[in-house]
C-alpha cells in the first residue's frame, strides 16, 4: 500500500509541476495610472525638469586663408604713356597696354602718378593714374615726388 502511494504522489508530481511552467496568456501589465500620476506631481513639486532633447550645434567651416599679392602691380583700362616724369611735358619712355601688367615701386599722390618698372625694359617709369586698376599692398611703397 504504502507503494502504492509513493507510486501515486511521484505520478501526480509528474504532471504536476511540469504545468506550473505551461505557457498561457499572461494578462498585459499594464503600468499604474495612480502611481505615473503620483510620479509626475512629485516631479513638479521638486522643481525637476524632464529632460529636453537639445539640439546639437552645426559645424561650421574653418575659412581658408587667401594669398594677398606681395607686390603691388598696376593695369590700365586704356593704354596709357609711361613718362619720364609727372605730366606730359617728360619725356615718353613707353607705354602700357590694355591687359599688361607693371610693378609698381612707388607713388605720387599729389599727382596722381605711379612709379612702375618700364615694360618691356630696364628702369622705372611714371604712369598716370586715371585708367590705372592697382591690386596688392600699396600702404609700404614710398611717397615720391
Amino acid at each position: 500500500m504504502k507503494l502504492k502511494r509513493a507510486n501515486l504522489l511521484l505520478v501526480c508530481c509528474v504532471f504536476l509541476i511540469p504545468a506550473c511552467n505551461l505557457p498561457g496568456g499572461n494578462a498585459p501589465q499594464t503600468p499604474d495610472l495612480a502611481l505615473t500620476v503620483t510620479a509626475q506631481a512629485l516631479l513638479l513639486q521638486t522643481g525637476t525638469a524632464l529632460p529636453v532633447e537639445t539640439a546639437t550645434p552645426a559645424l561650421t567651416s574653418t575659412p581658408t586663408l587667401t594669398a594677398t599679392p606681395g607686390i603691388p602691380t598696376v593695369m590700365v583700362s586704356q593704354d596709357t604713356n609711361c613718362r619720364t616724369g609727372p605730366g606730359v611735358q617728360f619725356d615718353l619712355v613707353s607705354s602700357l597696354l590694355i591687359g599688361q601688367s607693371a610693378e609698381i615701386v612707388g607713388k605720387n599722390t599729389t599727382t596722381n602718378y605711379w612709379i612702375i618698372r618700364t615694360p618691356g625694359g630696364s628702369g622705372t617709369c611714371w604712369l598716370w593714374g586715371q585708367y590705372a586698376t592697382v591690386s596688392g599692398n600699396i600702404a609700404a611703397l614710398p611717397e615720391i615726388a
